[in-house]
């Protein structure tokens, strides 16, 4: 599938809706496989990846009721079936890999194939997630295309230090200790908003999780987790996502149902740049006023974990640096292999220079940009595509879209009601 995009007649201002969380709800749905009973999630975005997570879910026994025009998923856990898990439903999705933990606790043995998700040019390794499930008393190795999992005898209390903030293995070890007559000891964990989802959802369950530094958790097992209702935080990169496109299409643009916290220091870069905002607490919006008619200014910025700037928000800025007056530099700290859309977007013209040690240098303002043919590399490059093509002048096709259906709902519809001009084929 490919979306074509035609210059805009005119901008529109606009009311957009942002969904939930994408990097929530995949972990928390995986999750029910430890929680007995019904489950009702609010506030669910839709996505491809949602999907293939809840074929897994069915495959292991439990039933799913989707509600998309309700945004409400309904899960039903009378009891787990194990099943190896094939690498033809594990490729879909990289949170796939949170199974790791789960099987883990659940069964003596487990199965799992590679997990797929986004390829940043380089390989995304779960080295932090294998060896806390280590410590934790899991033997792991890789045969084939499977990780293969036994579980191994492991004291009444295990202390896990990750070497690195990861989010994934954050979620992996806490899946993996809520069950069970014995305590665990988290230290250096991840604090994105989606890791407290989790533990906040796992909690109203019946879980025994308390932070006793900022960076640990002390997690006491316990015999069984009940169903709740839960809704979905907000999308965090999909707000920042239509603050750049209100900017580039020069809409003023309304951003409902979002949260400011979460984005703390995105919204300072975007300030210094001289993006124009207005939050509204009470009624949970974001105004942005991307008609001013001023220059951008150009930034030096470091992706990094929570409250950083965020990776997934890297490839949109640098598409916004394009507007700016002057160079600007991005370095990803936290996936420093994630260039590899820079091949598709400078086919519009686009001058960005990559290096592998200093990151992205991004001349802005230099030339016109021309519509052109890109191909989307993962999600967020993807986006970053969509986002050129609409700087560019003439026609832009973006091929491989089902990459953005991964992580954007509904997005041909939100784009039309912000003027752009799209059509899918």
């Amino acid at each position: 599938m490919k979306y074509i995009l035609q210059p805009s007649l005119k901008t529109i201002d606009s009311h957009i809706t942002i969904s939930g969380a994408k990097n929530s709800i995949l972990p928390l749905a995986i999750a029910t496989l430890l929680i007995r009973g019904r489950i009702v999630f609010k506030n669910v975005p839709f996505l491809t990846d949602l999907y293939s997570v809840c074929e897994m879910l069915c495959m292991l026994g439990l039933k799913v009721e989707p509600r998309p025009f309700e945004n409400i998923l309904i899960i039903e856990n009378n009891g787990v079936r194990y099943q190896d898990i094939p690498r033809k439903l594990t490729k879909k999705t990289r949170y796939s890999s949170m199974l790791l933990g789960i099987l883990s606790s659940l069964f003596n043995e487990a199965k799992i194939g590679f997990p797929g998700g986004c390829n940043y040019g380089g390989d995304r390794l779960l080295d932090i997630h294998l060896s806390g499930l280590k410590s934790m008393g899991v033997q792991a190795y890789v045969e084939d295309d499977f990780f293969i999992l036994k579980k191994q005898p492991s004291p009444e209390l295990n202390s896990v230090k990750f070497r690195y903030p990861s989010v994934g293995a954050t979620m992996n070890l806490i899946l993996h200790s809520v069950l069970g007559n014995r305590e665990v000891i988290l230290e250096n964990i991840a604090h994105e908003p989606e890791v407290h989802d989790l533990i906040g959802f796992l909690c109203n369950c019946g879980a025994n999780i308390n932070f006793i530094s900022q960076a640990s958790l002390l997690i006491k097992g316990v015999d069984i987790l009940k169903g709740e209702e839960w809704e979905i935080i907000p999308d965090r990169i999909e707000t920042l996502t239509y603050i750049a496109l209100s900017v580039i299409l020069k809409n003023v643009s309304i951003l409902e149902n979002t949260c400011i916290t979460f984005i703390e220091k995105p919204l300072e870069v975007l300030s210094s740049m001289g993006i124009i905002y207005e939050y509204n607490d009470k009624k949970k919006t974001i105004s942005i006023y991307g008609n001013t008619h001023k220059e951008l200014k150009p930034i030096e910025v470091n992706t990094e974990p929570y409250p950083g700037i965020p990776t997934d928000f890297h490839p949109i800025l640098t598409v916004l640096c394009l507007k700016a007056s002057g160079i600007s530099k991005i370095k990803d700290t936290v996936s420093p292999k994630r260039y590899s859309y820079i091949n598709e977007i400078i086919k519009t013209g686009a001058k960005i220079e990559v290096d592998e040690t200093t990151g992205l240098t991004i001349h802005g303002l230099t030339r016109k940009l021309k519509g052109s043919e890109m191909t989307c590399t993962d999600l967020r490059g993807g986006m970053a595509c969509l986002l050129t093509a609409l700087l560019a002048e003439g026609k832009s096709i973006i091929n491989n879209v089902g990459e953005l259906q991964r992580g954007y709902y509904e997005l041909p519809k939100k784009l039309l009601s912000l003027g752009v001009n799209i059509s899918t084929v």
